[in-house]
């Protein structure tokens, strides 16, 4: 588990869609919404500012949004796939990604 600030002015959408593309690469398809691939809103609670996204089609790699607090998980012992990916997101948001 990972645990970062989203920056301000991102939405869970899109910090999601981020991660999603990192893990998908190409399949990534920019118009998600219709993707097979991911990523998949899976929890949002009414009242709470909490979601929860699954980041692949694989059920492998989540992303849990509480606030401006964020945690990338992984069902197995990826710690390096979490670690890069974000450390991408902190090179691609340096101004505004925080941990």
């Amino acid at each position: 588990m990972k645990e970062f600030d989203v920056p301000e002015g991102m939405t869970s959408e899109l910090v999601a869609c981020t991660f999603a593309a990192y893990l998908l690469g190409s399949l990534f398809n920019s118009n998600w919404q219709r993707s097979v691939y991911g990523p998949f809103r899976k929890d949002y609670r009414e009242g709470t500012d909490y979601e929860r996204w699954q980041l692949d089609n694989t059920n492998d790699y989540w992303l849990h949004i509480e606030g401006n607090k964020a945690k990338l998980v992984s069902r197995y012992d990826r710690q390096d796939v979490l670690e890069a990916m974000l450390t991408l997101f902190k090179l691609r948001f340096p101004q505004r990604a925080h941990a």
